[in-house]
């Protein structure tokens, strides 16, 4: 039977907000929903193929609370690929919700289908989060050329070296009870692979973030277009801000990533414009320069405007505990004599914040 069946679900309650990162499709195939759910042997990325389709859904969400009474009740629309983003306001009746219930209300009029129960990651208590980089920081991946990405969607990631050390500081600072996000720019139909990793690896709890490649095909979703399918800065930007917008400020956040691309200007930026040293503008202008963005007039304006987004949030939270969040950043190096790919005076003025780790297989 054709259904719909959820491939992403996030739903995070900050002090503000509950935001919902959801992600659905239509598939006639069982094994694609076993896969999805989970199963005894690792999956391999080739099988989730058929998640490179897209349709547009309509959603009925119900908010039970413990004693599962209906106390909220709202319908949303997808985009055209099949993602909703969206949030609703904590309040007096949010505030009861204990998990959410999903129907799809569009493909067969009148008829709503279950899609699944769904708690929330909540993150009012201990504010502080912590964001990997996947590949080349947790697993040793390679995609440079035909016969790799041959082997990538072939086999399982545990196939591909682990890097011990950066999976010890993730798990380290998990059990300090920071909530762990991770970052790659694999496809997005990479996640049942990339999920059952991290289950091998006793990291149960971790929001996805991947690159969503049909937006590189479509003229009218998304931001991503062809040239980002090599170009890993403005993939890597937007979802850190979409998850610090998800989140709200945390008090402590932790980054780990690698010296190979982008990752530590990335970083560095982001700790620039959280501990409001800089303004968004200058930041932004001098990113958008560098060769791993490339940025079209679209992409320019749609970062440029959540940045403004985030910096009205950081000057409240500034106003409010008068201070700026604490902000670490670990950077794997391949070899102990790498330098790290930042300016002198950037290296210099955020030292105290960076700490370059070896991170050999």
């Amino acid at each position: 039977m054709r259904r719909p069946l959820i491939t992403q679900s996030i739903i995070i309650k900050s002090i503000e907000f509950i935001s919902f990162k959801i992600s659905l499709i239509i598939s006639d195939n069982d094994s694609l929903f076993e896969d999805l759910q989970g199963s005894s042997s690792p999956q391999l990325p080739i099988q989730s193929i058929k998640l490179l389709g897209s349709n547009q859904f309509q959603i009925k969400i119900l908010g039970r609370d413990k004693k599962r009474n209906v106390v909220f009740s709202q319908l949303f629309e997808s985009d055209g690929l099949g993602n909703f983003n969206f949030k609703i306001a904590v309040d007096d009746i949010s505030n009861q919700i204990d998990l959410f219930q999903l129907f799809e209300v569009k493909q067969l009029p009148g008829i709503e289908l279950y899609l699944g129960s769904q708690f929330m990651i909540d993150v009012t208590q201990s504010q502080k989060i912590i964001i990997s980089d996947f590949d080349k920081t947790l697993v040793d991946t390679r995609y440079s050329n035909t016969k790799e990405v041959y082997r990538s969607l072939t086999s399982p990631l545990c196939n591909f070296p682990s890097l011990e050390n950066s999976i010890a500081i993730l798990k380290n600072y998990i059990a300090g009870q920071y909530h762990p996000f991770i970052l790659s720019a694999s496809p997005h139909f990479y996640r049942g692979a990339l999920r059952d990793w991290l289950y091998q690896n006793q990291i149960f709890t971790a929001g996805i973030f991947l690159k969503d490649i049909r937006q590189l095909f479509s003229f009218s979703e998304g931001i991503l277009t062809p040239k980002d399918f090599k170009v890993q800065g403005l993939f890597k930007m937007n979802h850190l801000l979409d998850i610090l917008l998800m989140t709200g400020i945390p008090k402590k956040m932790v980054l780990i990533g690698d010296n190979f691309e982008s990752d530590p200007l990335i970083y560095v930026s982001l700790l620039q414009l959280m501990q409001d040293r800089h303004d968004p503008w200058d930041i932004w202008n001098r990113l958008r320069k560098d060769a791993s963005f490339k940025l079209t007039n679209r992409q320019n304006s749609h970062f440029l405007a959540k940045i403004y987004q985030l910096q009205n949030h950081l000057q409240n939270y500034k106003k409010q505990y008068n201070t700026t969040p604490d902000l670490t950043i670990y950077i794997r190096k391949k070899n102990e004599d790498d330098q790290l790919k930042l300016p002198e005076k950037m290296l210099e003025s955020y030292k105290d914040n960076l700490h370059p780790y070896m991170g050999a297989t």
